[in-house]
């Protein structure tokens, strides 16, 4: 689905945030980023959806090499869903209906396409019952829900978890999980982070483990019986 060659990234000239990065994340799978606060977990996941752009190396995105171009970007943009850590940066509706509504309308599908996408986003995130709500005075919880199906909503083939366990109570947590397990089956490619790493190996999907900007280690579960990868890595 994604893959990284040689890709850097810098906000600021030589000063680079992502280095060497040589990533391939398979579609269909659970891909989760390991690391502390600070490592560049945030910065490889908006690479991945586009937000941010490549500064050197090459990116593809399903075998397409991605060069920024509109039509490319509106591609990526379409194709790949993002959650971000804070809720509240995503909800902009009156109500709760309206606000998963907004990205399918711009998706230029027709009325019953997009109250059609936008029932059963609802419907899998438990969160009919809140429609008419403001989602502003939902809790961090519900918060959550409604940012995830308002991306669901757009049937996005990739979705992106931004720290998604981020103050989230354990039900809470094991919803949430049960959730990405779904929609992995459902034949969605999941790239999510994380520093959470009971909740990390409830998911069973490839580790990407990261420090100061580079990829550390990859494989399986079997990473987080190795003591030093998980000291270096500040995790625990």
């Amino acid at each position: 689905m994604f893959s990284l060659k040689n890709v850097e990234f810098w906000y600021e000239k030589n000063i680079p945030i992502l280095k060497d990065i040589n990533l391939n994340i398979k579609e269909k799978e659970i891909s989760i980023i390991m690391g502390e606060n600070g490592c560049g977990k945030s910065t490889l996941l908006m690479l991945l959806k586009g937000i941010n752009k490549v500064s050197k190396g090459e990116f593809f995105f399903k075998n397409k090499n991605i060069c920024y171009k509109k039509n490319e970007k509106r591609k990526l943009i379409e194709s790949v869903g993002y959650i971000f850590q804070d809720p509240d940066i995503q909800l902009i509706g009156p109500d709760v209906e309206s606000d998963i509504e907004f990205g399918p309308l711009n998706m230029e599908w027709s009325d019953e396409k997009v109250k059609a996408k936008s029932q059963e986003a609802m419907e899998m995130c438990d969160i009919l019952h809140l429609k008419s709500k403001i989602p502003q005075m939902l809790s961090y919880g519900e918060k959550r829900r409604v940012a995830i199906a308002g991306v669901l909503a757009m049937d996005p083939e990739a979705i992106i978890f931004d720290e998604p366990t981020t103050w989230l109570d354990p039900y809470q947590q094991k919803k949430l999980k049960n959730m990405l397990i779904e929609l992995k089956n459902t034949g969605r490619t999941i790239v999510l982070s994380t520093h959470d790493v009971n909740f990390a190996k409830e998911l069973n999907g490839t580790y990407i483990f990261i420090k100061r900007g580079e990829i550390v280690k990859e494989g399986g579960i079997e990473l987080f019986q190795d003591e030093e990868l998980l000291d270096y890595c500040r995790l625990r």
